[in-house]
């Protein structure tokens, strides 16, 4: 879940996701709130809404349904493998029944091992939000737009899924596929690959920046 800070709140969780091959798929954005925005919004990303701005199981076989069963190669139906992490919509029986359907083998990260085996939390996290903070921080820099209390106006919902498509755009191939080598996850059978896991220590959430609030990233493949 990512909160802007600074100015009025605007609460979202932002769902990345990527595969081995090193493709980024659409970003699957949930927004704190009970209507679809009117505005109209940039392409390239997908847009919900809830009430607390959670990831329910709802909206997780929504996600199934709209990224993940039609990532580049999934019309083969050929057998695949989605690696997450152990929240709770990620595991329902609901989720399991539909994963089998379309030949999808789920892999649970172990709680508190996200930060050593999920590639996001490896290698994409920390430059992605570091982009996004940048994006916000030109953005408050030139904003004049007051609240009655004396704080920066928030946002349009519009600008924030610019500025997550736009910090999604910087990630390059190569980085996506190395995270599942530094992860272990499609390293080579032989063992020649099994060096790729020293290359690169894991990704710290932590920041002394603090413009931007996260409490969740969900999903890799």
């Amino acid at each position: 879940m990512c909160g802007l800070q600074g100015a009025e709140k605007q609460l979202c969780t932002v769902m990345l996701d990527i595969t081995a091959d090193g493709n980024t798929l659409p970003p699957f954005v949930i927004f704190k709130r009970k209507t679809l925005p009117k505005e109209k919004l940039p392409p390239g990303i997908l847009v919900r809404v809830q009430e607390k701005g959670w990831l329910t199981e709802e909206l997780y076989l929504d996600w199934l349904k709209s990224v993940w069963f039609r990532r580049p190669g999934a019309l083969l139906r050929q057998r695949s493998m989605l690696v997450v992490d152990s929240f709770r919509s990620h595991l329902t029986e609901n989720v399991k029944v539909k994963m089998r359907q379309e030949k999808s083998d789920m892999v649970v990260i172990p709680g508190g091992m996200t930060g050593m085996l999920q590639p996001l939390d490896v290698s994409i996290n920390r430059p992605f939000k570091s982009h996004l903070r940048r994006f916000y921080r030109d953005w408050r820099c030139g904003s004049t737009e007051m609240t009655p209390t004396g704080r920066l106006k928030k946002p349009s919902l519009s600008q924030m899924c610019e500025w997550i498509v736009a910090a999604w755009n910087t990630i390059p191939e190569e980085m996506v596929s190395k995270s599942f080598k530094v992860t272990s996850i499609s390293n080579a059978m032989d063992g020649t690959e099994d060096d790729a896991v020293w290359l690169t220590s894991p990704d710290s959430e932590t920041s002394s920046e603090s413009d931007i609030d996260s409490n969740e990233s969900s999903d890799e493949q």
